[in-house]
């Protein structure tokens, strides 16, 4: 039986080639790699793609923290109007 824990620094074999008690896919084995359908170099992102996401993403964060700041100024209100936020009655 094998270490279920190898250490991963001693240069031992990787646990995770290891496919004995597996079956193999019939799917995976015969699939083939299409042709074109990824390039062979990464397709680079235009300037203006590039700033209108970067605007996108600007808006979309200071949406969230105007809308972030205006709940919880509602939950204070809410909290000061049923008086949560007063000492409790002291019980003798």
């Amino acid at each position: 039986m094998s270490n279920l824990f190898p250490d991963p620094f001693s240069g031992g074999p990787n646990p995770f080639n290891e496919t004995s008690g597996l079956p193999n896919d019939p799917v995976y084995q015969n699939s083939e790699v299409p042709d074109g359908e990824f390039p062979e170099t990464p397709i680079q992102r235009s300037d203006k793609t590039a700033s209108i996401l970067r605007r996108y993403f600007t808006i979309l964060v200071l949406g969230g923290l105007v809308l972030g700041l205006i709940f919880s100024i509602g939950v204070i209100r809410v909290i000061q109007h049923f008086g949560l936020d007063d000492v409790p009655v002291q019980v003798d």
